[in-house]
């Protein structure tokens, strides 16, 4: 009786040391990262509820898929969930293809959306500097961007060739030709290249001049992003180590647990594993989700 009341103890003192670790993780900002957030100040992004349905999103990161491609997946996890709890006597499986086939695009969505966001303030600081080339050759700022469009890469050179057309033939202000760009790439900090964009045609006497240090500043930031996301890198490894140790947790508790124990087998202690598991699961989703490279640059 005594061994597994101590047994009880410190499993219960580990979860919670696990749990306490977990929501620190959650409740912390690096202090880098708000610093680089004042500095920085980018304006937000609204993003409307249209804009943020699924095919929307994958659009927007360039993954193409088919208009139904949500109903199939779900199709394919309940055939093949329902095939597994056929051959498996148990609705376990079936539940588990429901699941999975409901959550899995959303999954590689995501994968997808955070490589993109990863890539795209760099894209950005190509954008400038193929401006900022162009600009050596003492041209106007509309001519110098029209120059750099083919050098830039997707989605921004799609996007800035629709600019130069908008200007060129219907008379449009690059200003006003510029209007929604950051909203429609989900990346705020096109404002600032816009705004250097509006000053340079403005004083095309100081375009170079003004364009050159607006570079210089965009490379530093994206310095500093560089190093955060490396430490970011790190904070997700921690939060996965400790679902996994929670998962393993979990598995020795019901392996290991006495046959003296009351509620070993019961449904109590099933109850209790999917509500440790769950608990765990989604405050390490939230968490990765929270510390994204959209959600801190």
């Amino acid at each position: 009786m005594l061994s597994y009341q101590i047994f009880f103890i410190l499993g219960g003192i580990v979860l919670a040391y696990v749990f306490y670790e977990i929501y620190k993780r959650t409740k912390k900002t690096p202090l880098a990262i708000l610093v680089a957030r004042q500095e920085n100040a980018p304006p937000k992004v609204d993003v409307t509820k249209k804009e943020n349905s699924f095919n929307k999103r994958a659009e927007r990161v360039g993954w193409t898929v088919g208009r139904n491609y949500l109903e199939f997946m779900l199709m394919v996890g309940v055939v093949i969930g329902g095939v597994a709890a056929f051959y498996f006597k148990t609705w376990v499986p079936l539940v588990a293809g429901i699941a999975a086939g409901m959550f899995y695009p959303y999954y590689k969505l995501s994968q997808k959306e955070e490589l993109y966001f990863d890539e795209l303030p760099t894209r950005a600081d190509q954008a400038l500097g193929a401006v900022e080339q162009q600009i050596d050759s003492d041209i106007p700022i509309f001519d110098a961007l029209k120059q750099a469009v083919p050098y830039m890469q997707q989605p921004l050179r799609q996007k800035y060739e629709k600019v130069t057309e908008k200007v060129e033939k219907t008379g449009m202000p690059l200003k006003r030709a510029l209007e929604g760009i950051p909203e429609e790439l989900g990346l705020a900090q096109l404002e600032y290249f816009h705004i250097i964009l509006e000053v340079a045609e403005e004083t095309e006497e100081k375009a170079r001049e003004i364009i050159s240090d607006a570079s210089d500043t965009i490379r530093r930031q994206q310095k500093q992003a560089n190093r955060l996301k490396r430490e970011i890198a790190m904070s997700k490894s921690e939060m996965k180590m400790m679902f996994v140790l929670v998962l393993v947790m979990v598995a020795s508790f019901s392996f290991m647990l006495p046959d003296t124990v009351p509620i070993k087998g019961t449904i109590i202690q099933k109850g209790l594993n999917i509500a440790v598991i769950g608990i765990s699961g989604w405050t390490t989703w939230a968490t990765l989700k929270k510390i994204q490279a959209k959600n801190l640059f």
